[in-house]
C-alpha cells in the first residue's frame, strides 16, 4: 500500500474560470502591475483568496478533475473519492485507490504495484501544482500518520 500527502500550491488560483462577471477594485500595487489607473475596476476571471465562493469553486474544480480522471466521489463524504478497477469476466471491480481532501490538503492511498493506480497517480500529480509530496511519516490536518512496513 502506498500512502502520501499532497498539498496543492495556491489552490484557489488553480480553479476554473468563474461563470459570471465579477468586478473588483485591485489594490494599488496590483493595479500598477496590471497597468491600471488608480481606482479602475477589473474583471476577475478565476476565483481568488478572500472571495466568499473560493472554497466551493476550488472543491468543484477538484471534483470535476478527479471525475474526469475516473475517480468516483463518495455519497457519504463529498471530500472523498475512490478509484476502482473495471469489472472483468475474472471478477468484480475492486478499490485501487482512495483520495481524501481538506481544502488543498490531500491524502492518497493506493495499491503500490497496481498499473491502474500508477497511471492515476501520475495523472493526479500532473493535474495541479503541488508542494513536495510527503511519504511514510507526516502530519495530515493535525493527525500524525506513519506507514508501517506490514501495510
Amino acid at each position: 500500500m502506498w500512502v502520501a500527502k499532497g498539498d496543492v500550491k495556491s489552490a484557489f488560483l488553480q480553479g476554473e474560470e468563474l461563470d459570471r462577471d465579477l468586478f473588483v477594485k485591485p489594490t494599488g500595487e496590483i493595479a500598477e502591475m496590471l497597468g491600471l489607473r488608480s481606482g479602475q475596476a477589473a474583471i476577475l476571471k478565476k476565483s481568488a483568496y478572500g472571495l466568499v465562493q473560493a472554497p466551493r469553486a476550488w472543491h468543484q474544480a477538484v471534483n470535476r478533475k478527479l471525475k474526469d480522471l475516473g475517480w468516483r466521489q463518495l455519497e457519504s463524504d463529498p471530500c472523498a473519492w475512490v478509484l476502482t478497477s473495471p469489472s472483468t469476466a475474472d471478477g468484480p471491480d475492486y478499490i485501487v485507490a482512495i483520495a481524501l481532501s481538506h481544502v488543498d490538503d490531500f491524502l492518497f492511498a493506493g495499491r503500490e504495484a497496481d498499473k491502474i493506480w500508477l497511471e492515476a497517480r501520475r495523472q493526479v500529480m500532473g493535474a495541479f501544482r503541488w508542494t513536495e509530496w510527503e511519504y511514510d511519516t507526516f502530519t495530515q490536518c493535525g493527525v500524525d500518520i506513519s506507514q508501517k512496513a506490514d501495510f
